[in-house]
């Protein structure tokens, strides 16, 4: 498993379900998934403890839809069709605990789709805890006086998400 634990980022990748709970600096990543990658992003340039406009950034084990294998000699695998779009992903599960913020309880979450669109949004809960729904791969959280990115009176666009993705890479 690999760590990130800055003040503007914390992630975790690898075989989360092994590993349980990953406490670092500011949340709690909690993730079933065999495989994954949850990473916390503070997207106003302030440290995830003080940011207004944080977005959560899930993705699972993935494959092309029709990839096929046959079994070589176990257990390797040899590739017998990459397949084609779409990407198909294993469903998401877990929490991230937000264990520095005290204000989260009057933040507001967008979830989000692929195109950054808000499908749905509520709070957060009393405890500072997001639960990842299975299908969502970006959530965006922000304080209701946030002015930056996604708010319940201003929601997210592609262009907007594909701008504070390109900061992160």
């Amino acid at each position: 498993m690999i760590q990130v634990n800055a003040p503007a980022v914390q992630a975790v990748t690898g075989f989360l379900s092994t590993v349980g709970a990953v406490t670092l600096d500011d949340v709690t990543i909690d993730a079933g998934m065999d495989y994954g990658t949850v990473m916390v992003v503070a997207v106003d340039g302030n440290p995830i403890k003080t940011s207004s406009s944080i977005v959560v950034s899930i993705i699972s084990e993935n494959r092309n839809y029709n990839w096929t294998t046959s079994m070589n000699q176990p257990p390797v695998q040899r590739i017998q069709w990459v397949g084609s779009s779409p990407l198909m992903l294993k469903s998401f599960s877990g929490s991230v605990t937000f264990t520095s913020r005290m204000d989260m309880p009057q933040w507001t979450i967008n979830a989000l789709d692929e195109n950054g669109y808000v499908i749905g949004s509520r709070n957060v809960t009393s405890g500072g805890q997001l639960t990842l729904e299975p299908t969502t791969l970006y959530y965006h959280i922000s304080t209701p006086s946030s002015t930056s990115g996604a708010s319940s009176t201003q929601p997210i666009g592609p262009s907007d998400l594909k701008v504070l993705l390109n900061d992160l890479f």
